[in-house]
């Protein structure tokens, strides 16, 4: 592309086809912007973007005018290299290069001698920043630039050529924060090499995965003229938003609110949840928070890109940029949930939020605490949990496996569920209480709302309590509401997470009044965990006969990186175990130890019949949890 610069300067007459007072009819033509398909059919970049090397510098429409001497492919996108990695669809390319030249040919008519001090800022604006230049134009930005009444009204260019009327056409539909949004670029990292390749779509983001770093590639798959629709919503949404006389921070009552307000007829739907969660200050986490493969993501602190752990993928890195305003208004509505702040005194918050599109989990820690600055962790929760069934389906248990503990469920045996943190202690636990019977009246304590899920649209009975432990109160409060079921008379309780030394003595509590349920643990054995109920919550190892199956989940790293959680052992405790000593487990189900295999592609053992189940290996605690070999042989 060659910018046209000619000017006859005896007339003062601009080119015929780029007047000042004229400008190009065709710069915001909405037949030129308009998406070549709809959006909902999204089509897969078959190229990677042109990559251009700014080598640190500013973004000059200079710089964007050598770019085009070297020009993309016909709807390419292009990227360019500098501090980040600054990536542009080709519509927002074709558009900066179309402004440039039109800013260039503005330049070009500067008087070539000129006291003028405007004149002179746009003439130096050809080494800055290209916004900053366009700003000069279009809002006069004097007080930026130190200049005082820098137009003079006296040379030809100020009385004539450039004035603020003269580019009224661009200040009527927005001026300078219109284009900085229709032209904002996506901040990636800057060390990104490649684009990856296709993996998946959210909503109106691409998803690619770049195999040799573990990256996950985000990219905004919008027209300008889709942006300029979304920043009009937003503006539209705000605007309401200010004249309503109820004023909500509850993010799932806001973001309802806001989508009855949009007529359909306005947006799409894709369209239409960027420009909810956008008008809340959430857009920049929106892929995140709505990419259903995520089960959890992090910020060591703001101003930094996130990463991620992947259901398929394992740990990966991503190119979602997190800024300060994002991590703000995030913390802002985690703490109304909450009813905590966040503040010098209590530098750490966690909190659940649930939206109709999402429902996650937010751990925040700030300053003195966090050192580097704010960092976040977002666990991020199914709407609809699996079943067994689904857990069956993706092999996570076994088929066997799964019958067993259905029966178990159904005989109301106490369940104790452990494993490392992220394993799915919770969607395993969550699945079992599903698969209780619906005549059952059953109690859930929860430590967050996230733990379990309201089960009346299964017609199932069911009471939810809520019982947190974030401080000394909170933590007797749960003790004490622990202790009140045994006037409940529930059949079946849903226990959450053990988190404490009192969360252990009032769980034995109940088990011993016979009342049975589910309950999940951390730990990386069932050892383990027998030792730290002994000597750390000083529980009586004769207390622990009151517990019936152990069920171990792990996250197990396979091919590629990927990540699996299986049900790895199944156990249950030998109530023929010495008196005063710690239980010994009878083993029901066991994947093969990973240097026999990978945990994977092995069949496990089978379970045996419930009347054999004495014969299975029987181990001490702490001791190997393999049967040893009989005559001094090796098992076949």
């Amino acid at each position: 592309m060659k910018p046209s610069c000619g000017m006859n300067r005896e007339r003062g007459q601009p080119p015929k086809h780029h007047s000042v007072t004229d400008p190009p009819d065709d710069l915001f033509s909405e037949s030129e912007l308009l998406p070549q398909q709809p959006l909902g059919s999204i089509s897969v970049v078959s190229q990677d973007p042109k990559v251009y090397d700014s080598n640190g510098g500013q973004i000059s429409y200079d710089f964007i005018l050598e770019c085009m001497k070297d020009p993309p492919a016909e709807g390419q996108d292009i990227a360019i290299r500098g501090r980040h990695l600054l990536f542009f669809k080709a519509d927002q390319f074709q558009l900066m290069a179309e402004i440039c030249s039109f800013l260039q040919y503005v330049c070009s008519c500067l008087p070539s001698a000129t006291k003028c001090a405007y004149a002179r800022a746009l003439a130096h604006g050809a080494n800055g920043s290209f916004m900053r230049t366009l700003g000069l134009l279009i809002d006069n930005d004097i007080k930026k630039a130190s200049f005082s009444r820098i137009l003079c009204f006296r040379c030809s260019f100020c009385r004539r050529a450039i004035m603020p009327r003269d580019l009224g056409w661009l200040k009527r539909e927005g001026g300078l924060s219109r284009l900085k949004h229709i032209l904002r670029p996506q901040v990636l990292p800057r060390w990104l090499r490649s684009f990856g390749s296709f993996a998946y779509n959210v909503g109106p983001y691409e998803v690619r995965f770049l195999q040799r770093d573990s990256t996950l590639i985000y990219l905004l798959n919008l027209t300008t003229l889709e942006r300029d629709r979304v920043r009009k919503c937003i503006k539209t949404l705000r605007r309401e938003e200010m004249d309503s006389t109820s004023i909500s921070l509850d993010l799932g009552a806001v973001i309802g609110e806001r989508r009855r307000r949009i007529k359909p007829t306005v947006l799409e739907s894709q369209l239409e949840s960027i420009a909810l969660y956008g008008s809340v200050g959430l857009g920049d986490l929106y892929p995140l928070l709505a990419d259903e493969m995520l089960s959890e993501f992090y910020v060591d602190k703001e101003g930094s890109f996130a990463y991620v752990d992947h259901r398929e993928y394992g740990r990966c890195k991503t190119s979602i940029f997190v800024g300060r305003g994002a991590m703000d208004h995030l913390i802002t509505f985690a703490s109304s949930a909450s009813g905590r702040s966040m503040g010098h005194d209590s530098p750490s918050l966690r909190s659940s939020i649930k939206t109709p599109d999402f429902h996650i989990r937010v751990s925040a820690d700030m300053k003195p605490l966090a050192i580097e600055g704010t960092a976040i962790d977002v666990r991020r929760f199914f709407i609809s949990p699996l079943d067994l069934d689904a857990l069956v389906m993706n092999r996570t248990i076994q088929p066997e496996a799964a019958s067993y503990l259905i029966n178990c469920v159904l005989t109301r045996r106490t369940i104790t569920i452990y494993g490392e943190s992220g394993s799915g202690k919770t969607t395993l636990a969550i699945a079992l209480d599903l698969a209780a019977p619906g005549q059952w009246r059953k109690i859930s304590i929860e430590s967050d709302v996230g733990e379990n899920v309201l089960q009346h649209r299964w017609m199932k009975n069911q009471v939810r309590l809520l019982a947190s432990t974030e401080d000394e109160p909170a933590r007797q409060k749960r003790i004490s509401v622990l202790n009140s079921l045994l006037h409940k008379s529930p059949d079946y309780v849903f226990l959450g997470e053990v988190l404490s030394k009192e969360d252990g003595l009032a769980l034995f509590q109940i088990l011993a009044a016979g009342i049975k349920g589910i309950h999940t643990a951390h730990a990386d054995s069932a050892e383990s965990l027998f030792r730290r109920f002994v000597y750390q919550y000083c529980v009586n190892p004769n207390s622990l006969l009151d517990l019936d199956v152990l069920i171990h989940v792990k996250k197990i790293a396979g091919p590629n990186g990927s990540v699996a959680r299986k049900v790895v052992r199944i156990s249950e405790v030998c109530k023929e175990s010495p008196w005063g000593e710690i239980p010994k487990l009878n083993e029901i189900f066991l994947l093969p130890p990973p240097k026999q295999a990978d945990g994977i592609s092995r069949r496990p053992t089978k379970i045996p019949l419930p009347t054999l189940k004495k014969r299975g290996s029987t181990v001490q605690a702490g001791r190997d949890v393999h049967p040893k070999p009989q005559h001094g042989g090796h098992k076949r």
